[in-house]
């Protein structure tokens, strides 16, 4: 008790914190948002690298070819 959480817990402030994240991120279309801070979850390693290698292929890669 009494610590802060090092990621996000589930809470509705939580939410409505990342609402507003996603608001300003929707402004910066060249920028690709990831990993535990960029979605504001909570993920294990694996799942990170995952997630990034997705990102790289459906929203990296095709800004590169433009």
């Amino acid at each position: 008790r009494g610590d802060e959480p090092y990621y996000p817990i589930n809470t509705d402030a939580d939410k409505a914190l990342y609402a507003r994240y996603e608001a300003k991120a929707a402004a910066e279309p060249k920028t690709v948002f990831g990993g535990r801070l960029g979605t504001y979850k909570y993920y294990d390693m694996h799942q990170v690298i995952d997630t990034a290698l997705t990102a790289y292929e459906e929203q990296v890669a095709p800004m590169l070819t433009k």
